[in-house]
């Protein structure tokens, strides 16, 4: 550590995983977080944050309006705590939280809208622009 996980399925902004690897270093861990509608459970989870630092990873997703995204900067204190985490869909998210409850800084770095490519129609759709360009 330490890494970065990417949710495979997730299509970024353009320069939005490098700004979100940018704003991550010097902290224990990181999560990038949307200002969307809270998300539905149980696929997603919302983000408490306070000045840019998560002070919780909330199973109660209408508690708070970040919505977490699908991107991740995994440091010791928190790779630490992945073995023996009851996953999936959420074992980053609780590894999170036991880091924080210990006492590691994470950083909230905000990002632009993602979208899901969980559908075939979805790969289609994003694909089209990508070859327009070719």
């Amino acid at each position: 550590p330490p890494y970065l996980v990417v949710g495979a399925d997730t299509f970024f902004r353009p320069g939005d995983v490098g700004r979100f690897a940018a704003g991550a270093e010097g902290f224990d861990g990181a999560i990038a977080v949307r200002r969307e509608p809270p998300p539905e459970p149980p696929h997603r989870y919302a983000v408490g944050a306070v000045d840019g630092i998560v002070e919780r990873v909330l199973d109660d997703v209408a508690a708070n309006p970040l919505a977490g995204a699908p991107l991740w900067m995994i440091g010791p204190p928190v790779a630490e705590r992945l073995e023996g985490v009851p996953g999936p869909p959420f074992e980053l998210a609780r590894a999170f939280q036991e880091a924080i409850d210990g006492g590691a800084r994470v950083a909230a770095v905000e990002i632009g809208p993602t979208r899901d490519l969980t559908r075939p129609e979805d790969l289609v759709v994003e694909n089209f622009p990508y070859l327009r360009g070719l």
